[in-house]
Order: structure tokens, then sequence, then C-alpha cells
């Protein structure tokens, strides 16, 4: 099985995640979908999300760092404006998401956060491994007009075929690489047959609640 990813490389900016991305065209809470945001109220690590809407599993963000000992690690009850803020140099995040454990077509992934310093990569893993594909399809960066030291990035992913859960790690670094905050939208989207059977049974059911009402 070959193992799938997504590199982005060497990339200057920092980021903002509490909207809906605009690119986002389900609405929170449909079937198949999953919401998960973090903003870092405490310290825990893994860190479980402060609103979420998974009913597939708990998603959790694991936060470390490769440099032992490290300069810098932990969370900043308030940093530059924002509270919760992760810190490193560099600084690793892992966010484990589960998702619908059915054999689905594909998958969409969407990522916002807020950041600050370099982002020297981020990667999308989807679990298990599977023969398939990872695309990218959107990627944009953006100052926050009113507080220009951090950025907004949102990136967007098409998984196929649909894995049972991804992990999306992140490394920010250069002179102490912060994260105040991230959030994930996904949406399992089933193979056209399915679709077709789902209707087929509205349908039947209409039909049926047609005739007790008779």
């Amino acid at each position: 099985m070959k193992k799938v990813t997504v590199l982005l490389i060497s990339i200057v900016f920092v980021g903002v995640a509490s909207a809906v991305p605009a690119q986002v065209w389900w609405d929170r809470g449909d079937e198949g979908s999953t919401w998960q945001e973090w903003t870092f109220d405490d310290s825990d690590n893994p860190a479980a999300p402060e609103a979420l809407f998974n009913p597939y599993g708990e998603p959790e963000a694991k936060l470390s760092t490769p440099e032992v000992p490290p300069d810098y690690f932990g969370c900043l009850a308030q940093m530059d404006g924002r509270q919760g803020v992760w810190t490193g140099e560099p600084l690793d995040i892992k966010l484990d998401i589960p998702n619908r454990p059915n054999l689905e077509d594909h998958k969409e992934v969407w990522l916002e956060g807020v950041f600050q310093r370099d982002l020297t990569h981020i990667t999308i893993t989807p679990s298990p491994t599977m023969d398939g594909y990872v695309n990218e399809v959107y990627r944009d960066i953006s100052v926050i007009q009113s507080d220009p030291q951090w950025y907004v990035l949102t990136v967007g992913w098409y998984i196929e075929p649909n894995p049972l859960k991804e992990r999306i790690c992140i490394r920010i670094s250069g002179t102490g690489g912060r994260l105040d905050r991230v959030g994930v939208d996904t949406i399992c989207i089933p193979e056209p047959a399915t679709v077709g059977l789902l209707g087929l049974g509205a349908g039947m059911l209409a039909v049926l609640r047609r005739r007790r009402a008779i």
C-alpha cells in the first residue's frame, strides 16, 4: 500500500480559525460531516477541541518540538494580543480526525488556522494508508488586517477513496513557531450508487407515508 501525502515547503505566513471556510459547501452537522476547533484554552497535551461536532470519535491535537532540550516549548495564556498560544522552536502539531467508518467514494477536508512565524510544512496522511490519492484543491494565506502579526491559512484537500481518519501534520518555525487556533471541517461523500439507493429509500418512505394517510 502506498503512503499518500501532500507537502507544502517554505511558506512564510501566519493564520485565523473560527469561521467556516468560505469554500465549505455543506452545513456543519450534515450527514457524514465533522467539525472540530482548537482554541487552546489550557495547556492540556494532547488537547481536545474546545468546539466540535464529531459523532465518529474523539479528535485530538498533539503538540511537540524536536529540539532536545527545547529552547522553548509550551502554551502561553496570552501572547501578542491573543489568548491560548502554543509556541516552540520549531512547533509540531498533529491533528487526528476520526471519520465515519463506511466505505465512501471520496472525502473533502478543509483546515483554517491562525499562525505566526514560518510554516515549513503541512501534510495530510489518510489512515489506514490505502491505494488512492490526496489532492490539494485550495490554498490561501492572508494577513489579519486588524492584527498584522498574525495570518490566516486556509487549505482544502480532496481524498479518494474515503479513509476512516486523517492525520494532519503541521510544523511552524522561525524564532518560535506559534499557533493560536485551528479548525478542521470534513465530509464523506457516498458512492453514486449509494446516493441512488438513499434516494430510492426516501422515495419508498414517502409512498408509505402517503398510503398511511389515505
